[in-house]
């Protein structure tokens, strides 16, 4: 899939999303799709996350946009694969997340929903701000000079070494090394 394909695709599932009409967004998947989602685990009991089909998928979505009449995405970036589409967007609550889209043609066969904690508990994550009463750093001379480290790894050897196979490349094995 070329980027701009992928960027065409990534607008209008955005859009069809921001319409909340779930025959449009469902043009989009295939009747033997297969989503997965932590959102789901909550949602449908017994799925661990996984909707397979396109009515359950559905259904699931469809409960989505009951408990969220607000739903709104805008869109932060899209990834093109040799098969798939990764759409980054932003949440009407400042909640990140990307969708992993896998097409067959032009529709979606298989996808992961990946979900960013909410922006007030990204926040909790972020180490606190020191403590105004905390004594400044003292100088304590200059700074001693950087550690260096070997940029050649150890040649592993014995009975558990490991092969190094060169890199596989679209036109061929990777060149031998130099040197």
């Amino acid at each position: 899939m070329d980027l701009d394909r992928a960027q065409a695709f990534a607008d209008a599932w955005v859009a069809d999303w921001n319409s909340h009409d779930l025959d449009r967004i469902m043009t989009r998947y295939a009747d033997d799709v297969v989503f997965r989602s932590p959102l789901a685990v909550r949602l449908v009991e017994g799925s661990h996350g996984v909707i397979r089909g396109s009515a359950a998928l559905r259904a699931y979505w469809a409960e989505g946009l009951r408990r969220n009449p607000g739903l709104r995405f805008d869109l932060l970036g899209v990834y093109a694969g040799v098969d798939c589409v990764v759409i980054n967007f932003r949440h009407q609550d400042g909640r990140r997340s990307c969708e992993v889209l896998v097409l067959d043609g032009d529709l979606v066969v298989s996808g992961w929903g990946t979900h960013a904690p909410p922006p007030a508990r990204a926040a909790e994550r972020s180490p606190p701000p020191a403590a105004p009463d905390c004594p400044a750093p003292r100088d304590t001379g200059p700074a001693p000079p950087p550690a260096t480290r070997s940029t050649r790894l150890p040649v592993p050897t014995g009975p558990h070494r490991h092969t190094v196979r060169p890199a596989l490349r679209a036109d061929g094995p990777a060149p031998p090394p130099a040197g």
